[in-house]
């Protein structure tokens, strides 16, 4: 079965290692990447991983099936989106699993359509890209989309246009919001609104924070800043890209996910590494662990999020009509 792993980070880091846990299962994983270079660099690495495992074992019968598929993808072009799923759907007929797992943390300029980079990549690429693949996916029996969020998304701010544009509109959001923090709640909040536009598929939608981990999203960040506060702090707490990629691999191929909540609107399936005392009460638990692997949570939206999931829904869509090529 074609699970679909994508983004500047399938070749590295969280994204590698959801890769080839997912391919250990015996899938098909298509790595998109900008570099196809580097793409088929960690084709090669993750190969040689499934051939060292022992497939006598319980837990990797089927991992002499998997196998990867390099395929380009630049999130922050519309061009290259369409061109990908153009391509997706000439190669394959179904998508299992479509993990959004581009994450951008740092970093200054704008995509080719002239959006904050950060923003433009993290959420509205993704969006344009589920909108293009969404077909496939009600044709694929009890396919997924995993949107890959943070526990950073929990300071995110709702001037969606302020953060495509870089210019929030208030001072509060000026001094103390990070278009990072708004692309990871964005993508919280497009998992609430596809599990209402899903209803009557078999499609399920999920959102996952990965943890706090050691991973290569850092790598734009200044090597002072690196030195003195990330490394000192990712030895003593945070998670590796092996414990980071759980919560993804779990919720895009696990088939007995639980159920919404019916009677809340809000509800979104939301799972992260940590035990925490309850579902609501994760600080600090959602930073500091215990680990557990993967554990439902709930993320903290704002108190009308079934409107303002069904705004920035419209107002994506709005984007992607008059900026997408014909």
């Amino acid at each position: 079965m074609p699970l679909l792993s994508f983004s500047p980070g399938s070749n590295t880091g969280i994204g590698k290692a959801t890769a080839l846990n997912i391919a250990k299962m015996g899938a098909t994983v298509v790595l998109a990447c900008r570099s196809l270079e580097r793409a088929k660099a960690a084709q090669e690495d993750m190969l040689v991983a499934l051939k060292a495992l022992d497939t006598s074992r319980y837990d990797f019968p089927f991992a002499a099936k998997g196998t990867f598929v390099c395929l380009p993808l630049d999130l922050s072009s519309f061009a290259s989106i369409k061109a990908f799923a153009q391509e997706y759907r000439a190669k394959f007929k179904r998508l299992d699993a479509l993990v959004l797992n581009a994450g951008l943390a740092n970093g200054s300029g704008t995509t080719k359509e002239g959006f904050e980079v950060m923003m433009g990549t993290n959420y509205l690429g993704h969006f344009y890209l589920v909108k293009l693949l969404l077909d496939v996916l009600k044709a694929t029996p009890d396919s997924r989309v995993v949107s890959v969020s943070s526990l950073m998304h929990e300071f995110g701010c709702l001037d969606w246009q302020g953060s495509l544009q870089n210019k929030y509109s208030s001072l509060k959001d000026r001094l103390f919001s990070s278009r990072y923090n708004d692309s990871k709640l964005a993508l919280v909040l497009l998992t609430l609104e596809l599990r209402h536009r899903l209803k009557g598929t078999s499609v399920r939608a999920v959102a996952v924070s990965p943890g706090a981990v050691a991973s290569d999203i850092w790598r734009s960040f200044p090597s002072w800043y690196k030195r003195l506060v990330l490394d000192p702090v990712s030895s003593l707490a945070f998670l590796s890209n092996e414990q980071g990629s759980i919560p993804s691999v779990h919720a895009a191929t696990h088939r007995a996910l639980p159920l919404e909540d019916n009677e809340d609107e809000t509800d979104v399936l939301y799972f992260h590494p940590y035990w925490s005392p309850s579902s609501r009460f994760l600080m600090p638990f959602e930073v500091m662990g215990p680990f557990h692997g993967f554990i439902r949570a709930g993320p903290r939206l704002p108190a009308n999020a079934r409107a303002v999931a069904k705004e920035l829904w419209y107002q994506s869509d709005k984007l992607v009509i008059q900026h997408a090529p014909a």
